[in-house]
């Protein structure tokens, strides 16, 4: 339920799927998009090049993880990804399970999961009461109108995956955009 007005597609994954994997989302469903890495300049230059697309009213593909990014990208992670993985639907934290989102090992013998007999619990509240990643993700809150962001919530104490890495929403946004710094 939420409209797109352009995709900065991670610089990260597009090294192994390469820049053809997102060209539909312009193509087809005529969504400016831009491949950048984590940097603060590349997510600025994918912002920039986001807004000149959507002011002259196209729907391209654009990449400015140039250098890293190729067309067809990693072929040969592609090879072992399609030889030892196979494709399924994932639970997604805060979000719920998402039908072809999650690669699973082929062989049970080396996926700790049946090895070691493990249970995996995918709950519909498995997010701290307060959390709003869900909401960050699904583009529907700022990581600033979170009431635990910055407080209970911070990189060296996080409460929810998009505080996690450095490249998630959250964490960016503590690191670069706080008002209070």
């Amino acid at each position: 339920d939420v409209m797109l007005d352009g995709i900065i597609a991670p610089g990260h994954v597009s090294t192994i799927t390469g820049s053809m994997a997102w060209r539909r989302f312009a193509e087809e469903y005529g969504i400016p998009t831009v491949i950048a890495g984590f940097t603060p300049g590349q997510i600025l230059e994918a912002i920039y090049r986001l807004v000149l697309q959507i002011k002259n009213g196209e729907a391209k593909l654009e990449n400015v993880y140039r250098g890293i990014v190729t067309e067809h990208g990693n072929i040969r992670a592609k090879m072992l990804m399609e030889k030892h993985l196979y494709i399924d639907k994932a639970w997604w934290r805060g979000i719920g399970e998402i039908e072809k989102s999650g690669f699973y090992l082929k062989s049970r013998d080396i996926d700790a999961v049946h090895f070691y007999g493990l249970e995996v619990k995918n709950e519909e509240n498995d997010m701290l009461p307060g959390c709003s990643c869900r909401d960050v993700v699904l583009g529907k809150k700022l990581p600033k109108d979170c009431p635990l962001f910055g407080k209970a919530c911070t990189p060296d104490d996080p409460k929810g995956p998009c505080m996690v890495s450095s490249e998630g929403a959250c964490s960016a946004w503590f690191h670069y955009l706080r008002e209070d710094i």
